[in-house]
């Protein structure tokens, strides 16, 4: 059985680039496992989220020899890239 959880945010911060967070949790081969990813200095979103999804992959291929991604690449629109409200 496979749980896996995903949670993850970003946050615009001029004049310092994108900070990309995520922090998951699964189970595999009999035990539990989570990670966190702490990004900051990202010169886009997207560059961030690749940034984390690269260091899961590596984790996960050392975890799991052999295994393959089972979700895609992020597609960051350029909508995502703009904050919602002001920023202080």
């Amino acid at each position: 059985m496979r749980d896996e959880r995903i949670w993850a945010g970003w946050l615009p911060l001029a004049p310092y680039g994108w900070r990309i967070n995520s922090i998951g949790g699964f189970t595999g081969h009999g035990a539990r496992y989570s990670i966190v990813v702490l990004t900051q200095d990202n010169p886009s979103m997207a560059y961030g989220v690749r940034t984390v999804e690269d260091i899961a992959q590596v984790v996960n291929r050392d975890l799991n020899p052999g295994a393959g991604a089972r979700i895609p690449p992020s597609l960051i629109s350029p909508w995502q890239q703009t904050p919602d409200e002001p920023l202080p």
